[in-house]
């Protein structure tokens, strides 16, 4: 089989060309020829391959570390989502200040929950000075509802007040 390849490549001009040389020239191109296809078949197959290899092994000990980190911290990270999940941008609070406002006999003029933090910002309109106390008292006594400010401003009607309260 090997003679009849060598009979072929005889045939053909780049045959005729290297069997017109010397012996040890034929030895020198022959080894470059050799050389040359073990470069090339190390840069397209074996190099990339060792690559990719490489770079899956890195991915796959990354991700071996962070679920690691998930199995130790798991706890921890559930109470966490729990807690955000009741505190995040005040949502959970907001049923709890329109109850305990219903219960006491006030009107909400406006709520609005305050971007990136668990406050929410209230705002009452001609209530009673005394219902609006007790609603704040009720709020952090039963609910664990901070108030962090609160501005009040008397009504022309005696014991009515306007007043913006920021809760947390």
């Amino acid at each position: 089989m090997l003679e009849s390849i060598e009979q072929q490549f005889r045939a053909t001009s780049a045959g005729r060309w290297f069997f017109g040389r010397e012996p040890n020239e034929r030895l020198v191109i022959a080894g470059l020829a050799v050389l040359i296809v073990i470069t090339f078949v190390w840069l397209g197959v074996f190099k990339p391959l060792s690559d990719w290899h490489m770079l899956e092994e890195n991915r796959r000990h990354n991700a071996q570390n962070a679920l690691d980190w998930l199995h130790l911290n798991e706890q921890r990270a559930r109470e966490m989502v729990a807690q955000q999940s009741n505190t995040r941008g005040g949502g959970a609070r907001i049923p709890v200040i329109t109850r305990t406002a219903r219960s006491n006999g006030l009107k909400l003029s406006r709520l609005q929950p305050e971007s990136g933090s668990t406050a929410v910002n209230v705002v009452l309109e001609e209530q009673p000075f005394n219902s609006v106390l007790a609603w704040l008292h009720q709020l952090q006594r039963n609910n664990g509802v901070q108030v962090v400010r609160i501005t009040v401003n008397g009504e022309d009607a005696p014991g009515y007040v306007n007043a913006q309260v920021k809760l947390q």
